[in-house]
């Protein structure tokens, strides 16, 4: 059963496009992986499925009975004056025992239900917007960065509860992890144009195309070992070079954990979204952070 097909789509705005040449075919109770630079325009994809905005170009066709839901990674859809139970229970229309047996598996015990969502942590209010969407009646989901702000165990709930989920998921992720186990299917958005990947992720990631400089980097490499069919014998210089540069990698490394750790301390602070302007600048600098951890690994 056909759930989502595009077709020549093109996402962006006002009428400028941003990403070119969507085609995609999905059917129901796939999911698929969507994975690219930050400001690539992963989002924007979404909220054009959604419909919030409207195609620059192309076409998207839904199947027969096809229900959206969104999920937003800075959960500005929560009201914030509800108690969490409240909040659920108007959302779902399930009983009050449903909603806290869910709420129980994402770590949410006793009295806490009633906690109202304005005092809650980042991590606190991403534990409630999983909730939401364990009880969703859509069958089909959009989520942008989904465990963004989800502790270990709410984020081993949320990745088999979507594992189990029957219908069909649309998930935006820097998450490898994430997008290996969950992913039939990926979306890969690079240089303004997408690829589509009907396989894993494990699978897809080994054709995705090379960027330029990864092009040039690599011939360059293949010239070097054609030039130097044995590795020369370091000088003392060359050693102490790299035995210098070796130090400041390893330096920057715990640099950049502890700032993640710093950065995850100030999420779980109730005001944390309170200015959203800062908390965004925050939150683009988290992201940052695994890219730029994974290319000094490479070095190292």
């Amino acid at each position: 059963k056909n759930a989502v097909k595009t077709v020549d789509l093109s996402v962006g705005y006002d009428r400028v496009p941003l990403v070119k040449g969507i085609n995609m075919e999905i059917f129901h109770g796939s999911k698929v992986g969507i994975c690219g630079d930050n400001a690539s325009g992963k989002t924007t994809l979404l909220k054009t499925l959604l419909g919030e905005l409207a195609p620059v170009s192309g076409q998207i066709i839904y199947g027969t009975g096809v229900l959206v839901s969104y999920f937003e990674q800075y959960h500005t859809d929560l009201d914030k004056s509800k108690s969490i139970v409240e909040e659920l229970v108007d959302y779902s229309g399930e009983d009050t025992v449903k909603v806290r047996t869910v709420l129980g598996s994402l770590l949410f015990s006793d009295d806490e239900v009633y906690k109202t969502l304005g005092v809650l942590s980042g991590g606190e209010l991403a534990r409630v917007a999983v909730a939401k969407l364990m009880l969703t009646k859509a069958n089909t989901l959009l989520l942008d960065e989904p465990t963004n702000h989800l502790d270990i165990a709410s984020k081993e709930v949320f990745e088999q509860a979507i594992k189990n989920y029957e219908g069909t998921a649309f998930i935006v992720s820097h998450d490898r992890y994430l997008l290996s186990f969950l992913c039939d299917k990926v979306l890969l958005i690079q240089d303004g144009a997408a690829y589509f990947f009907n396989s894993p992720y494990e699978t897809a990631k080994n054709m995705f195309p090379l960027r330029d400089s990864e092009r040039e980097a690599m011939l360059k490499k293949e010239k070097r070992a054609e030039s130097k069919k044995e590795t020369p014998s370091l000088s003392k210089n060359e050693y102490k070079r790299l035995k210098a540069r070796l130090g400041e990698i390893e330096d920057l490394l715990s640099r950049l954990d502890e700032r993640k750790a710093q950065i995850e301390s100030q999420m779980e602070e109730a005001d944390f979204y309170r200015d959203a302007e800062k908390s965004a600048a925050v939150l683009e600098e988290y992201n940052q952070i695994p890219p730029k951890r994974e290319a000094l690994e490479e070095e190292w």
